[in-house]
């Protein structure tokens, strides 16, 4: 059975035997003849830095100071490294690399990754010549509620059927502008005579794991224009706002910033220029300010996820 060593035992022995090579110089202990051969015996030893060697006929080994053999443990010639020394660094280069490639990635994700750079601009391609706002909402100062007809008591806000538009754009109806809209709005008059819906196009789209309850918020005094924009100014309407869970937690916490007088929340001009065109603290309306709006409200806007999310 191969012996254990005695890791203490042999320390100690290994530092007597060098303070003993010290002590006699670099030829520690020659008892051999002077005509006597020296033959190199293999590896270093465990003495660190010295050299064992055999004298022909010798009773007693002999210990030369070899400087071409740095001090190491005796069980480091036992094992040869696989790897080459360099490749200590590779774990750190490794690391390095890694973080290099992955911090561009989640930066570049946190910014583009997100409703505010997909959504906002959307701007599809309505049925034939579409439905201008610019025109009816801006130039003529239609309310919003004669085409959302329900959008005071239903979540939704309808998109109106066929005869509301062939109400206002039947054949002759509109006098001296028929001629000047009659190509733009044939469409109109097609899908009335055929009795079949246009297919607009829905643009503001929240996720079906969302709700957003359209009567809750315009009886609180949310305007149309905080959440669709200038979309009075809109030929083609375009989404105005990321309608992301921040932007709907910002109005949430601070609603004063975004309630207008219950009887302007769909003057659209109003609201645009003589409320939100002006500081928080000039913003006055018949006595009320925004801080007083929102104590007319029955509670604060609710921030737990039931409120968007049942």
């Amino acid at each position: 059975m191969r012996r254990v060593l005695n890791y203490d035992g042999f320390r100690e022995r290994r530092k007597t035997t060098l303070k003993k090579i010290q002590n006699y110089g670099l030829a520690a202990h020659n008892m051999q003849s002077s005509h006597a051969t020296l033959h190199p015996i293999g590896k270093p030893s465990f003495l660190g830095g010295f050299r064992f060697h055999a004298q022909a006929g010798a009773q007693k080994p002999t210990y030369i100071r070899d400087s071409t053999v740095s001090p190491r443990p005796y069980w480091s010639h036992r094992v040869k490294p696989i790897f080459p020394k360099w490749m200590n660094s590779v774990p750190t280069l490794v690391v390095i690399v890694v973080h290099a490639a992955i911090i561009p990635v989640i930066a570049g994700m946190w910014y583009y990754a997100t409703p505010k750079f997909w959504e906002v601009g959307y701007m599809p391609t309505q049925p034939s010549t579409g439905f201008n706002h610019q025109i009816h909402a801006g130039k003529l100062g239609m309310d919003c509620r004669y085409c959302h007809t329900n959008v005071e008591e239903s979540w939704h806000a309808n998109v109106p059927p066929v005869k509301t538009c062939y109400g206002c754009h039947e054949d002759g109806k509109l006098g001296p502008l028929a001629s000047a809209t009659t190509e733009k709005v044939q469409f109109i008059r097609d899908a009335y005579d055929a009795d079949k819906p246009i297919e607009w196009r829905n643009i503001h789209v929240v996720p079906d794991y969302a709700t957003f309850p359209h009567n809750a918020h315009i009886n609180a005094g949310v305007s149309c224009f905080s959440c669709h924009g200038a979309i009075n100014n809109m030929p083609v309407v375009a989404q105005a706002e990321s309608l992301s869970m921040g932007w709907c937690l910002d109005c949430h916490r601070n609603p004063e910033k975004n309630l207008v007088p219950k009887d302007k929340v769909t003057d659209l001009y109003w609201v645009q220029n003589e409320w939100f065109g002006k500081d928080m603290n000039e913003r006055i309306h018949q006595g009320m300010t925004p801080e007083a709006l929102r104590a007319t409200l029955m509670q604060d806007p609710p921030q737990n996820c039931s409120a968007c999310h049942f």
